[in-house]
């Protein structure tokens, strides 16, 4: 009876998923681990993996800032939620007499064990922008967020991505081997077309806070995603953000099919029980 006992037991544990360690409010030095591996599950079911690839999960950059700690992941606070990750920080401002400005790039892998990936959602949170107390300078708060769809990227973008519009980039765009998506949030305050030539964008016209990227027709469960935030003050603008996240969407839940090593032990248990059951009768 004890080895019977045992051996469904083995049967149960075989259909259960074996998930990550759960994802906690931490700062984004530890979710970079020092350049290992690291892995967390949020309570719906996603796995996030930093350092899975051979690029690097942060790049921060500044250029004649005063907030030259911004950009240290030290200082960057990363918080989950049931399907997403948001990143946070009092150093996301920037004010100039002149120009200044700051970058932030994460990257890191989201899974989805039980159902497709049907949509994310990146938004900046109480962005904030002005054109200065005389009204002469600009302040440009922009976020962008790119998914690699069927694989992962193998480059990263140099500065900010030069097609705002959400949209597809393309197969082999930054190396993903499958559809590149972007969504993009803007946030601004004085003549942008003293900013534009200089960043390589298009208008921004008719851009808010937040940018629905929709991959449910490639019926995925694996994103590989790239952020970016961006800070740029020219003549006295200032601009700011509390910070900037997404959420992931899933499609309805599919009942998860039973793999193969799962069939063999269960039949195998069934079998002995039966065998059992014929020798006592």
């Amino acid at each position: 009876m004890k080895r019977l006992l045992a051996q469904s037991l083995i049967a149960f544990g075989a259909c259960i998923p074996a998930w990550a360690t759960p994802c906690v409010t931490a700062t984004l030095s530890t979710y970079l681990n020092g350049g290992s591996l690291y892995s967390c599950s949020e309570s719906s079911a996603l796995e996030i993996s930093f350092n899975n690839t051979l690029l690097p999960s942060y790049v921060g950059l500044s250029l004649l800032s005063s907030n030259n700690t911004a950009v240290n992941p030290s200082a960057i606070t990363t918080t989950p939620s049931s399907a997403g990750l948001y990143f946070s920080s009092t150093g996301f401002t920037e004010t100039s007499v002149l120009a200044s400005s700051q970058s932030e790039l994460v990257h890191f892998s989201v899974y989805s064990a039980g159902t497709n990936i049907s949509s994310t959602t990146f938004s900046l949170t109480d962005p904030s922008t002005s054109a200065g107390g005389l009204g002469l300078g600009t302040g440009l708060a922009i976020g962008q967020e790119l998914v690699c769809i069927g694989g992962s990227f193998t480059s990263l973008p140099v500065g900010l991505v030069t097609s705002v519009a959400n949209g597809v980039l393309g197969t082999g765009a930054f190396g993903c081997s499958g559809a590149v998506l972007v969504g993009t949030a803007a946030v601004s305050s004085g003549p942008l077309n003293s900013l534009t030539g200089l960043l390589g964008l298009p208008s921004l016209t008719g851009l808010t806070d937040s940018a629905l990227i929709d991959v449910g027709s490639y019926n995925t469960h694996t994103l590989d995603v790239i952020k970016i935030l961006g800070l740029v003050t020219v003549t006295g603008g200032s601009a700011s953000v509390d910070g900037f996240g997404d959420s992931f969407a899933l499609a309805d839940a599919e009942a998860p099919e039973p793999g193969a090593a799962s069939l063999l032990l269960g039949g195998l248990a069934m079998a002995s029980l039966a065998r059992r059951w014929r020798r006592k009768n």
